[in-house]
């Protein structure tokens, strides 16, 4: 039956994401925006190639006169009104994301907009299994990717730096290079687990509903690696990286947000928990 589910999903998904730039792409984006490459500018700072979203997805809870509760997920159009952004992003870290509050006001969603009209509450429906399993692993990427920059500055900063007693580099440093081992084996961990993942949603894998632990997984295990891989660098690379001019400070502040994205680590125990036990 969860395969019927996932073979629903993949024929709806790449209509969903030709909208947004294509469907391979797509799947592209989640598989390597990490990892695979950097993309550099003569500055060093990474190079995005994107484009605007043309609708706003609005999720609503609608409430019918016995009492009973449902989740409305309809799209509103950026070019229609009802809608205005606040312009008040003004954040600790993820400065570029630019994701302002969004206030509504009267706004419509048509009929043909409306994807789907579900209960309230944990649902394996082919639309909100869309939403995870791309979402989930892109972000899961996007952590790890940061942290193998991280990691590139820090064996860079080593190589760079040397002590003012001895002369010894500090890349020679028996402390310092058991850090930074230690920061790459937790990062060499993460990689097989994403391709994993990215690879069975490609090959409409039946994991049943343990895909939801998996999902939740994946990017949970992902942001706290990425964290403990930014803290082993910023111990090791020097009070230079505490400058908010430098490179490995922003990718501190950055890495912070991961814990705020969905799934939250409490949401990931109790969706596992839930596996486990059956309830």
């Amino acid at each position: 039956m969860f395969r019927r589910t996932l073979q629903e999903w993949w024929q709806c998904a790449p209509r969903m994401d030709r909208r947004r730039g294509g469907s391979e792409r797509t799947r592209q984006r989640s598989r390597h925006a990490g990892l695979a490459h950097h993309r550099r500018n003569r500055r060093g700072r990474l190079r995005v190639h994107g484009h605007q979203d043309l609708h706003l997805a609005l999720p609503g809870k609608h409430t019918e006169g016995d009492g009973s509760e449902t989740l409305v997920h309809g799209f509103v159009s950026r070019d229609e009104p009802g809608w205005r952004s606040l312009g008040d992003w003004d954040t600790l870290g993820m400065r570029a994301t630019q994701s302002h509050t969004t206030v509504l006001d009267g706004a419509f969603v048509p009929a043909n907009r409306v994807a789907r009209v579900l209960p309230v509450g944990p649902n394996a429906d082919p639309f909100i299994f869309a939403v995870f399993a791309n979402f989930l692993p892109l972000i899961a990427s996007v952590y790890a990717g940061l942290a193998d920059r991280a990691l590139e500055l820090g064996v860079e900063a080593l190589q760079q730096r040397s002590s003012a007693i001895s002369g010894e580099a500090y890349s020679e440093h028996p402390d310092l290079r058991w850090r930074m081992a230690d920061a790459a084996l937790a990062l060499d961990a993460i990689e097989p687990q994403l391709h994993s993942i990215v690879d069975d949603v490609d090959g409409l894998v039946d994991h049943g509903a343990g895909w939801f632990r998996k999902l939740t997984g994946v990017k949970h295990r992902s942001i706290e690696t990425a964290r403990h891989v930014v803290d082993q660098v910023m111990r090791s690379a020097g009070g230079g990286a505490f400058r908010s001019t430098s490179e490995l400070a922003r990718l501190q502040r950055d890495v912070l947000a991961g814990i705020y994205h969905p799934s939250n680590p409490e949401s990931v125990y109790k969706t596992v928990a839930s596996d486990l036990f059956g309830n």
